[in-house]
């Protein structure tokens, strides 16, 4: 059968429906891309939002170009062309138009790691292949495809065989099941510890607590703190999220670890509580809601299964999808348009839903377990980090990425909004701690919770967190509620820190503590002191917490000269007499300066000792974005 010309409604169907095509190719080959280079597991979903999602910017695409094709042709008076002629020649132009930036973006990203000068040589070569490859496949369809079209039945390369067919498709892929494992009662022998759930609160600040004399803030805290064990004197060992976490995991130092860096993830080298636990026969589930402990950085380590729980993405997209360079495109121009007020959820998951999750997930536990099985719950709350929300929002959202350096002006507004986010979080940790007093295992339940780090207000000339190891950056609550409430409402004023946590649920759940691991166990008498470093912007920083034999607390604090925050390189504090940390008595007690750098470096040297190698973590466009909004990546930072 000889194609004849065609008119002008079947040219727009015909480059309708093969700009439908071209797009959904587009879609599947830069997912397919996309699931060749995750370091996680891909569900099927992705294929299907980008089929959908290039499909319809196809079909836009098409429908544009078979308007203005038609228009021509019957202001010129022309009928030559076929159905098959314009369906792909619709679907070829899309493919080179939009692939070869897709492309070049791909290579350039995962390929040389975004170090390749497209001006170079190699990029101009790079470049002139792609090129030639999607122009050598649009003259393949527009020669050899369009004329096996043409002897197909008109409606298949018609405006709604295609478009349907794959919207069909893509919708039934993004319905698959995601996939992945879940934690289920472990066979064989039981553990010998309790249960542990170790909760975790992002930038907690020790002094806004009820246990350690806050506002009243946390009455759901303070509870918790009657029936277990305070630690007065716990610190981070570092003041930001990933070096933090990767501490309280594997029970080792920051630079021991390697986990400090915006690129870093966790090492496989180190042994993680849920490695360890899970080898002594527990269950192991984590739970989380910041970008910088999901699964993409390796945090899920040794879990049976991880939930990220992902924020509310424009356009119903997820961690992966949104990945796309087209969803890309579409975010940036959303956010130029529609430059409104962050909306909760958009930056991370709030406390109602971490707890929601993690209530489901314990009552799904329960209908299954045996009698001896124990579960290692992880459970991480991000509602006290910036944004700022007031609940119920109101459209406030102060952050470190819409204002690195608010006015002091604004100070008792910003801890306001902060005071509210730590009252938030308290009463939907109090529905899980509510879930699990109603649990038949609770008595047998050792329940943990702490804070990575805390958050500054001016109290030393600056705001957010990760820049300095003053006591409001790494003065973190820490409270244990031991099976049966042992030591109900006991408070330890031990000098303690979050490299102490892994090696205490270790011994708790009946397990070995690694050689590797770095802390004491908490329930041991600490006379050691507590070190903590950081290298984040720019900032190079270590510092000692000790306490003099029979007397009073200092710590010491040192940086890189010319630092960015204009720290001075040397400091010096009693911190029995000033805790607030205001005099710096490096001027005036340089021989307890002296002892006290000397036992700095002592301290140096031991958290590098047994240093793993480290893992870094590509970071794409998408990923950078993620990081900004939350504050870990800067503007100026290359």
């Amino acid at each position: 059968m000889k194609a004849g010309p065609v008119g002008y409604a079947a040219t727009v169907g015909a480059s309708l429906g093969g700009g439908v095509l071209g797009g959904a190719l587009l879609g599947t080959a830069e997912a397919a891309w996309i699931a060749a280079h995750s370091a996680t597991h891909v569900a099927p979903g992705l294929f299907g939002f980008a089929i959908l999602l290039y499909g319809g910017a196809g079909a836009i695409w098409g429908a544009g170009l078979g308007i203005a094709v038609a228009t021509v042709r019957k202001l010129m008076g022309r009928s030559e062309g076929t159905r098959g002629a314009f369906f792909t020649v619709a679907c070829g132009l899309i493919v080179v138009f939009m692939g070869f930036p897709v492309a070049k973006f791909l290579i350039g990203r995962d390929v040389y790691m975004e170090r390749l000068a497209w001006s170079s040589p190699t990029g101009l070569g790079i470049q002139a292949a792609t090129l030639v490859s999607l122009c050598a496949l649009f003259f393949f369809m527009t020669a050899g495809v369009s004329r096996v079209l043409d002897r197909l039945p008109h409606w298949v390369s018609g405006p709604i065989a295609t478009p349907v067919l794959l919207a069909a498709a893509g919708v039934v892929l993004m319905l698959l099941p995601a996939g992945g494992l879940e934690s289920e009662p472990r066979k064989g022998d039981r553990p010998g510890g309790p249960n542990i759930v170790l909760v975790m609160v992002d930038t907690l600040r020790a002094d806004v607590t009820d246990p350690y004399g806050g506002p009243g803030l946390t009455p759901n805290l303070g509870r918790l703190a009657r029936r277990g064990v305070t630690f007065t004197n716990a610190r981070a060992n570092s003041s930001w999220t990933r070096p933090s976490v990767a501490t309280v995991m594997s029970g080792r130092y920051p630079s021991s670890h390697g986990a400090m860096f915006k690129m870093d993830g966790l090492p496989d080298g180190v042994d993680t509580i849920a490695e360890q636990l899970s080898a002594s026969g527990y269950a192991t589930k984590g739970i989380v809601s910041n970008y910088v402990t999901a699964p993409y950085f390796n945090f899920g380590q040794g879990f049976d299964s991880y939930t990220y729980l992902e924020p509310s993405y424009f356009f119903g997209a997820n961690d992966v999808t949104s990945k796309l360079n087209l969803y890309e495109l579409m975010r940036k121009l959303d956010q130029k348009l529609f430059p409104g007020s962050i909306k909760p959820n958009a930056q991370y998951r709030e406390g109602s839903q971490v707890t929601d999750a993690a209530l489901s997930w314990l009552s799904g536990w329960e209908s299954r377990a045996r009698k001896g099985d124990r579960y290692f719950l992880f459970v991480q709350y991000m509602d006290p980090h910036d944004p700022y929300f007031s609940h119920p929002d109101d459209g406030a959202a102060p952050s470190r990425k819409s204002m690195p350096s608010p006015p002091a002006a604004m100070k008792d507004r910003m801890w306001s909004l902060y005071k509210g986010e730590v009252r938030y979080w308290d009463e939907h940790f109090g529905r899980l701690l509510d879930g699990l007093v109603k649990s038949p295992s609770f008595e047998d339940t050792l329940i943990v919770v702490f804070a990575d780090h805390g958050e500054e207000f001016l109290e030393h000339g600056g705001w957010w967190h990760g820049d300095t190891m003053y006591d409001e950056a790494i003065r973190v609550p820490l409270v244990i509620r031991l099976p049966g409430d042992e030591a109900g409402g006991q408070e330890v004023a031990d000098l303690v820190s979050l490299v102490d946590v892994a090696p205490t649920l270790v011994r708790l759940g009946g397990g070995v503590v690694p050689e590797g691991y770095q802390g004491q166990d908490l329930f041991e008498t600490h006379l050691s002191p507590v070190f903590g470093e950081e290298q984040h912007v720019g900032n190079d920083l270590q510092s000692l917490v000790y306490r003099r034999q029979g007397g009073n607390v200092f710590k010491v604090i040192a940086c890189n000269e010319k630092n960015p925050r204009g720290l001075p390189a040397r400091s010096l504090f009693d911190l029995t007499a000033d805790p607030a940390e205001k005099q710096n008595l490096s001027a005036s007690q340089p021989e307890e300066l002296q002892l006290a750098l000397s036992m700095l470096v002592a301290a140096m040297k031991t958290a590098a000792q047994g240093a793993v190698a480290g893992k870094s973590v590509q970071i794409d466009e998408a990923s950078q974005h993620r990081l900004k909004e939350l504050g870990y990546i800067h503007d100026d930072e290359k």
